[in-house]
């Protein structure tokens, strides 16, 4: 517990620090009372607070797995954010899986994660705030989902070994410095045209840096019922008993013309046949037929 507590001591001194200089990544402002008090929750390797609202929010990791799966319910209640530095320095760190239930990551919730080479961002999450991922220096690709609509200020900065990242026509705020010193950068991939990845609120410095690595892509559209194998299938009442009963077109042409070719074909077969059998009683009459017409060889006496 004391090792615990000194963790948190020292996170919070660190934000402090930050804020003194220009352009830091947290503030005073968004250190929360909640994160001076002591935890009244576990769940495993997991601290964690019950918002007013009754869902969860991850305050501290102290598990040392390298790969971790955030539950999206702890106690029968969905977890729907991580706090700030929750998962502040976990060395071990190596992958990570945000579920679909949280909506926001919090200021600094990975920062100086290392080790940590890949993570997964849930299709709900929002808003992924200052440093999250800042100096995650073994992170090499990022997919950021289309629920997100801001990422916070040097959310990945100083991660060298990012080389691409994806952004969706969701977002519409990038703030300072948020890919400052990511010296392995070299693609960004923007689901949406270059006019709307010129309406995303971000500095100077920042447009500057990715807007020479965007690289444009239409957005997929999404399946159609007839495509998606995943698609619920109406089901059968009253108003469709008939076509239920209705043979399928489709299946059915494609066996009557097989049928009406071998047939064809069958009846081909017969008929050369035949006409290879008369053709060769012609050529070679019955033996008793050939014998009458040589009687001298029916009659030859034998020496």
């Amino acid at each position: 517990m004391k090792g615990q507590l000194l963790k948190k001591i020292g996170s919070i001194a660190l934000s402090l620090l930050m804020t003194a200089g220009a352009g830091a990544v947290m503030s005073t402002a968004v250190i929360p009372q909640t994160s001076l008090t002591a935890y009244a929750e576990t769940f495993g390797d997991y601290e964690y607070a019950i918002l007013n609202d009754g869902t969860v929010k991850i305050e501290q990791y102290n598990g040392s797995e390298a790969s971790v799966s955030i539950p999206s319910t702890i106690d029968g209640k969905i977890v729907t954010s991580i706090g700030l530095y929750a998962f502040y320095y976990c060395k071990s760190l190596t992958s990570v899986t945000i579920p679909d239930s949280v909506t926001s990551i919090g200021n600094g919730a990975f920062y100086e994660c290392t080790s940590l080479t890949s993570v997964t961002i849930g299709d709900s999450v929002t808003s992924i705030g200052n440093g999250a991922f800042s100096r995650c220096k073994s992170l090499t690709s990022v997919t950021i989902p289309d629920s997100v609509t801001s990422i916070g200020r040097e959310a990945f900065y100083e991660c060298t070994s990012l080389t691409s990242v994806t952004i969706p026509d969701s977002v519409i705020s990038i703030g300072d410095s948020a890919f400052e010193d990511c010296t392995s950068l070299n693609e960004v991939v923007y689901y949406s045209t270059e006019e709307s990845f010129k309406k995303i609120n971000m500095d100077d410095d920042t447009r500057s840096q990715l807007t020479p690595l965007v690289k444009y892509e239409a957005k997929m559209p999404p399946l159609s019922p007839a495509l998606d194998p995943f698609a619920s299938q109406p089901q059968k009442g009253t108003n469709d008993t008939a076509a239920s009963t209705t043979p399928d077109t489709a299946s059915i042409v494609p066996l009557v013309v097989i049928i009406v070719i071998l047939a064809v074909a069958l009846i081909a077969g017969i008929i050369i046949v035949v006409v290879l059998i008369n053709k060769n009683k012609k050529r070679f009459p019955a033996n008793n037929s050939a014998d009458s017409n040589h009687p001298d060889i029916n009659n030859q006496q034998q020496p």
